[in-house]
């Protein structure tokens, strides 16, 4: 085992992972004793774990994965076993769009930027939707020729770049539909900016009353191809708690409802990228 005073010197910090860093057993990694690490990991790693920025830091052919505790709310689930894991194992979801990059960076030793780049990641949700802004910069031998390792400074800026899309979506919304010369123009317009925010919005039905009062109809809609149909009217029957769309009910009271293990005969409903 290392000493502790070198672990110490090596793993600075009360963080969780300079911690667990300091218990890990390094002697049976790929990357060996402590003692014997080149010093470009060593400060790349100090740097890593003294930083208050998420950084993680990708290391030799198999792109060996360490992070900080910044680093830890996007790695959910996958934490604390990610810790020197081969980083195709760690983001295999997203490695199709990383991998490349990284590859690049290792043979060309030129670094890259990604700015608020969208990335589908196992996280809170099964493919949850995301944004980045990253920068992958080598990490170059003692004499400057080879790529040792991969530098990351990372930020996430989902909420900026999902609440400009929905703010953006709002405001088209309003502006489309406050000139429309009738209800249907106006539904068809709101059909039309919807359906340009896929993300937020995979599909999209509207609905009006009819002039009886007992009926809605549908006026303008956006599904994807091989969705199942939508009904093109839907009458008011005394209970529709087993519809599909609860249109009826809706209608009845005049209020807003969630439509919760919605029954469409078996397809798939659209959930958009």
């Amino acid at each position: 085992a290392d000493p502790l005073p070198q672990t110490q010197g090596l793993f600075p910090g009360p963080s969780e992972m300079a911690a667990r860093m300091r218990a890990f057993d390094w002697a049976a990694s790929d990357l060996g004793p402590t003692s014997g690490w080149p010093e470009n990991l060593r400060s790349a790693v100090r740097l890593c774990l003294t930083s208050r920025f998420p950084i993680c830091v990708w290391w030799g052919p198999d792109l060996l994965f360490l992070y900080n505790d910044a680093y830890l709310p996007w790695l959910s689930a996958k934490h604390p076993s990610a810790l020197m894991q081969p980083g195709r194992d760690v983001w295999r979801e997203a490695w199709t769009t990383i991998g490349p990059m990284l590859a690049d960076v290792a043979a060309t030793g030129r670094a890259t930027l990604s700015e608020d780049m969208v990335l589908y990641l196992n996280r809170k949700l099964v493919q949850e939707e995301t944004y980045f802004t990253w920068s992958y910069s080598p990490i170059l031998d003692a004499d400057g020729r080879a790529v040792d390792g991969i530098f990351c400074p990372v930020w996430e800026t989902t909420d900026k770049i999902v609440g400009a899309q929905r703010l953006e979506t709002l405001r088209r919304l309003s502006l489309r539909t406050a000139t429309a010369a009738s209800v249907d123009a106006a539904c068809a317009e709101a059909v039309s900016v919807m359906a340009d925010n896929p993300r937020d919005i995979p599909f999209v039905a509207i609905y009006v009353a009819g002039d009886a009062g007992d009926e809605v109809r549908l006026a303008a809609s956006r599904i994807p191809q091989g969705a199942p149909p939508l009904p093109a009217t839907v009458r008011t029957p005394d209970d529709d708690a087993h519809a599909a769309w609860p249109l009826a009910w809706g209608l009845r009271v005049h209020g807003a409802g969630g439509c919760a293990e919605i029954d469409l005969r078996d397809a798939r409903v659209p959930s958009g990228a």
